[in-house]
């Protein structure tokens, strides 16, 4: 196997480390929403918080985020495994 190889496939994992620390920073939990958006007007019950506007769209962006992930994650292991067997023909 060449040498350049290596340097494609630590690219590619350079790709997804960069794209999991980019994401993680969209990725959220429901109590975390609640505790981020939560006021003192705010609802009594966890269902109330969920409702409120800046908690459901923080609960989208992380919802997206996740998606995301799982495209580029996929998309980067494609393309290692791409290069893997074109190297190795």
């Amino acid at each position: 196997m060449e040498g350049w190889v290596w340097f494609t496939l630590a690219g590619l994992v350079s790709d997804i480390a960069g794209a999991v620390i980019l994401v993680s920073g969209l990725l959220i939990t429901e109590e975390k929403a609640i505790e981020l958006t939560a006021t003192r007007l705010a609802s009594d019950t966890r269902e109330g918080n969920l409702r409120h506007p800046a908690a459901r769209d923080r609960l989208a962006q992380a919802s997206r985020a996740r998606t995301g992930l799982v495209f580029l994650v996929a998309g980067f292991a494609l393309q290692a495994v791409g290069s893997l067997m074109s190297a190795y023909r």
